[in-house]
């Protein structure tokens, strides 16, 4: 899948994310995502809140990277929400 071929409806979740209080909101293919270990280590020493929030890498149970990977193959499209709080993003999704 090109990104030409996300649903024209994707853009009304967009909007819906940014009424909702999302920072920004951004439609991708998943040919779109880099699958590397190396992002690991922007959150290890780049995060604050590493090892603490329940989306963290480093949370027990989290799942590594190849099974991301294989969750993630199973969608074509999806979008990014990007919010200082996790209520915005949460409301949108």
């Amino acid at each position: 899948m090109n990104r030409n071929e996300i649903p024209a409806y994707a853009q009304e979740l967009v909007e819906l994310a940014l009424k909702e209080g999302a920072a920004e909101a951004v439609p991708f293919v998943l040919s779109d995502i880099a699958f590397d270990e190396r992002t690991l280590m922007k959150c290890m020493y780049g995060c604050s809140d590493w090892g603490k929030g329940l989306t963290c890498p480093s949370r027990e149970g989290f799942p590594d990277l190849p099974t991301w990977k294989r969750m993630l193959s199973n969608f074509k499209w999806g979008i990014i929400i990007h919010a200082h709080s996790k209520a915005p993003s949460q409301r949108a999704s």
